[in-house]
């Protein structure tokens, strides 16, 4: 399952402490507002020649596709969107709800939630299994080690097993096993390891402390730091920010007390930060927020959209989002709507060929899309 993603389905992944975004990020900025000209914009093709953009071809130029400098890295453009590239194979069968973590552009580890093996490695083309069957969940970074869950979907009760691999790797170990309930969400710092446990994260989110030598310590006192629903939660400096029973909070590392940032009216879902604000979703006004750290505002990023907003990222300068079957983003003030990606429904409901899960690379936006057995992984140019 996850979040950008922190794959797979990003709604039930914790993401990793995050550093402040990278002003030197190298992908196009999105489209100026209506109406306005970019002068002496330009872009190299194949043959290194530069190509100015002419604002009456964005619709179909491959080199300033939907705006300026917005190339689509050799693939065509179609009524001001790239055509996406697919990186599983129409012959491959996975359920979705996936959990990202992308290594580099042309490396992308993905969860499956119950069909085959519960982690994925697509590169090159080719998605091959890493780990024996199960339900995949939550994919967080360490270094040079990958952290998975693998829930015991079937048994009674219902338990979970933390496993890692070398990032560039296949062979698993086993770190923690039988872990309470189903755990959802999970993050990981250079002095513990955070999780979210029950449906939903219902049951709230524990701190299991790594020893001297930096592993995560089977017999480890397991610290409860919030007992109430984090159905997604971030780390961010020395906080844990979550959402759930229709609030942001925050709580310290150390435990509680909780505070409340924001409260609403309706169930919140997916949590995401870019490491100076946070993002989350109100599905039933079909609105994407942004909030201040401290809980001192909270500003509208996109609202009233057209269908059901699913799962977000951010990188510093834009917010990503899927909408029904669309794949979409704004900057994070809310300016320079676009549409990154956007399908037909082709296997089951308008509800199953979603976006399930986020995530980027510096020249990429990657994302799962389905729930059913026949889902698929994406990517397009950023």
């Amino acid at each position: 399952m996850s979040c950008v993603l922190t794959l797979a389905c990003n709604a039930l992944v914790g993401l990793p402490a995050v550093d402040p975004p990278d002003a030197g990020s190298s992908h196009s900025d999105p489209p100026l507002p209506d109406g306005a000209v970019e002068a002496e914009a330009g872009a190299q093709d194949a043959n290194g020649e530069t190509h100015p953009c002419d604002l009456a071809t964005v619709s179909s130029d491959s080199l300033h596709c939907g705006w300026c400098g917005h190339s689509c890295g050799g693939t065509a453009c179609q009524s001001g969107m790239c055509v996406p590239s697919r990186l599983t194979t129409p012959s491959e069968s996975y359920q979705g709800r996936y959990s990202l973590l992308v290594v580099d552009d042309d490396d992308v580890l993905f969860a499956d939630w119950c069909k085959g093996a519960p982690v994925y490695r697509a590169a090159s083309g080719i998605a091959s299994p890493i780990g024996v069957a199960g339900c995949g969940g939550s994919l967080v970074r360490d270094g040079n080690r990958v952290f998975y869950m693998n829930v015991a979907r079937t048994s009674n009760p219902i338990t979970s097993d933390l496993l890692s691999f070398d990032i560039h790797g296949t062979a698993t170990t086993p770190v923690l096993t039988d872990m309470q309930d189903w755990v959802t969400s999970t993050a990981i710092d250079s002095t513990s390891f955070y999780y979210a446990y029950g449906e939903g994260g219902q049951h709230g989110i524990v701190r299991l402390d790594r020893n001297a030598a930096g592993n995560i310590d089977p017999g480890a006192t397991r610290t409860a730091l919030l007992e109430t629903a984090a159905q997604s939660f971030v780390l961010v400096g020395d906080r844990i920010y979550l959402v759930g029973d229709k609030k942001v909070q925050s709580v310290s590392k150390n435990g509680p007390p909780a505070t409340t940032l924001y409260t609403f009216q309706n169930d919140l879902t997916d949590l995401a930060t870019d490491g100076t604000a946070l993002y989350w979703l109100e599905v039933k006004t079909r609105t994407v927020y942004r909030g201040a750290l401290d809980g001192s505002e909270s500003t509208i990023v996109a609202t009233s959209l057209s269908d059901d907003p699913r799962y977000v990222a951010a990188d510093g300068k834009s917010v990503y989002f899927g909408v029904g079957q669309s794949l979409q983003a704004a900057n994070n003030d809310g300016t320079r709507r676009r549409v990154y990606a956007e399908w037909n429904v082709e296997h089951g409901t308008a509800n199953d060929d979603v976006v399930t899960s986020i995530a980027m690379s510096n020249g990429y936006v990657y994302w799962g899309r389905g729930v059913q057995p026949e889902a698929s992984l994406w990517r397009v140019p950023r």
